[in-house]
């Protein structure tokens, strides 16, 4: 296994705005390098069961790629050509229910997105590494009417342990059945956190290692709208768009890496260090923070979340017919790579880019396949530019700005809504 890979698993939800439609050209775009190793598991992805998946999978040089299912050790190798792509369906890997996959790229110039269907329901979620470090799913509910299921899934050959924690209005609660949960080799495991605590208006899951290395993920479906998305290890400093989107209002959740307490403050994005601050707080050990958008004004596009202590901030978007979550960015970056992110006749699909750098003059976005040129945009003055993708390949897009940004991507289905946020890329 060499290198390493990144995926995201997509919801596809619908949106509107200025178009993102690529004219093509004899000539395919050049794409950076992604300095990460070059495996990530789509924790998220299912087979059958009223849920169908998919992984988009987006490489700048050709060569094999290869899928292998973390369970039944079925695998599909495709070729990729380059700055092209390929589609692999998870039902092709697995014949019934949570199937996350170990992908393997031949280059670190790569990604991929795991999109999930279920009826009216699309969720998404960005596929990620195995640490050896705690991760943190915040943002979750386990109110009535809804299923929350957290998935770890272990793709090594050794055993590996872990200890769940959940932080909510009750504080920290660890309870029996997931004080050490033992994950055999090349396995995954699905443990019914919303039955084990239930009734639970906000909760964020934090997941210690005891033994070896997982990937996790949360799936949150209600009657309407699912969401699905990764755990991530934490930062003292987090970057997140606020996303308008109709019918469904953005929050914020945070919680710690440990079981510690922390500050935190919020500045708006591109002003950061500059002096305006829009709210502070601190948070008891085992507890988290929710920061509704509305309550940091309504010319607010974005925000720098800064710690003292390493969080995890994940973007809720929730409304009464849909649900989004994904973690934040934990950095910016001149270039970011959005795989999956295509439209088709159910879906509209949009870029949301934030100014971190004020000094941003210029966004320029290229599709991944060949026979697409780029397009230049100018960035909207208020501090978040939305672009919709009009057209282009399922692979998705590369955004480049002349100062550093952040971009997360919408999509949606009707009232269904899925939200993920972009890989920065290394030049």
């Amino acid at each position: 296994m060499k290198g390493w890979l990144m995926a995201v698993a997509i919801v596809t939800l619908g949106i509107a705005g200025p178009l993102v439609a690529a004219a093509p050209t004899g000539e395919a775009p050049e794409v950076p390098v992604i300095t990460e190793p070059s495996f990530l598991v789509c924790t998220g992805a299912e087979a059958g069961g009223g849920f169908t998946s998919h992984v988009a999978v987006a490489s700048a040089e050709a060569g094999g790629v290869t899928a292998t299912a973390i369970g039944t050790g079925s695998s599909e190798t495709v070729a990729i050509n380059s700055a092209g792509g390929a589609d692999i369906d998870v039902d092709r890997l697995a014949e019934l229910g949570v199937t996350p996959l170990l992908m393997e790229l031949p280059t670190d110039q790569a990604g991929a997105a795991t999109v999930t269907r279920s009826g009216t329901a699309d969720a998404t979620s960005s596929c990620a590494g195995a640490p050896g470090e705690s991760q943190v799913l915040a943002g979750a509910s386990s109110q009535s009417g809804e299923d929350l299921t957290l998935i770890v899934a272990n793709p090594f050959a050794p055993e590996a342990r872990v200890q769940v924690a959940a932080s909510g209005e009750l504080g920290e609660e660890v309870v029996a059945e997931l004080e050490e949960v033992v994950v055999p080799p090349s396995t995954a495991i699905s443990l019914p956190v919303g039955r084990i605590l239930p009734a639970r208006e906000s909760l964020s899951i934090r997941i210690d290692p005891l033994a070896g290395r997982v990937a996790a993920a949360l799936r949150q479906v209600a009657a309407t709208d699912a969401a699905v998305w990764e755990g991530r290890t934490g930062s003292q400093e987090w970057f997140i768009p606020l996303p308008v989107i109709d019918g469904a209002g953005a929050s914020i959740a945070l919680a710690a890496a440990a079981p510690i307490g922390f500050e935190y403050t919020v500045e708006p994005a591109g002003q950061a260090g500059q002096g305006e601050m829009l709210t502070e707080g601190s948070v008891a050990a085992g507890g988290q923070a929710i920061i509704p958008a509305s309550a940091l004004g309504a010319s607010t596009k974005g925000v720098v979340i800064s710690a003292t202590e390493p969080v995890v901030a994940d973007l809720m978007l929730s409304g009464p017919d849909a649900r989004a979550v994904t973690p934040g960015a934990s950095r910016s970056a001149l270039r970011w790579l959005v795989p999956g992110a295509g439209p088709d006749e159910a879906t509209s699909v949009r870029l949301w880019v934030l100014t971190v750098d004020d000094q941003l003059a210029n966004i320029t976005v290229t599709p991944l396949a060949p026979g697409y040129a780029p397009r230049a945009y100018q960035p909207d003055p208020r501090g978040l530019t939305m672009l919709q993708v009009a057209e282009g390949p399922s692979q998705g897009v590369i955004v480049d700005g002349d100062a550093e940004i952040v971009v997360v991507w919408t999509s949606q289905r009707g009232a269904s809504v899925a939200l993920a946020t972009a890989t920065p890329l290394e030049e």
